[in-house]
């Protein structure tokens, strides 16, 4: 092939697929950040108050849950519906993102 570049090189095709993965990942990362920020977010304010704990302050379960006046179970459980919660809505936004119908 005359695309003078080796197996082990990154070709141009290759930056063009990095560079969209790159700007998909943003606009992931930028949703994920408007869900935990958002007063009409799918999450509450309980909910958000434990991911961003547990997530951004690197707080484990029975640190979240002495300072909530939760049970540790309670938070993992609670851990575990919200990233469902974000998962699906990035499931979605995804799709939308692969149909062309969110603008970057």
């Amino acid at each position: 092939p005359s695309d003078n570049h080796t197996d082990d090189e990154p070709g141009p095709l290759d930056a063009l697929v990095q560079m969209e993965e790159d700007r998909r990942l943003d606009l992931l990362r930028t949703r994920v950040h408007e869900l935990l920020h958002d007063e009409s977010s799918i999450l509450n304010d309980r909910e958000k108050e434990i991911l961003k704990a547990y997530y951004f302050e690197d707080q484990g379960g029975p640190e979240i849950a002495a300072r909530m006046e939760m049970s540790s179970v309670n938070i993992h459980q609670i851990l575990f519906r919200s990233k469902k919660k974000i998962l699906n809505v990035l499931n979605k936004y995804n799709s939308s993102l692969d149909a062309g119908e969110v603008e970057s």
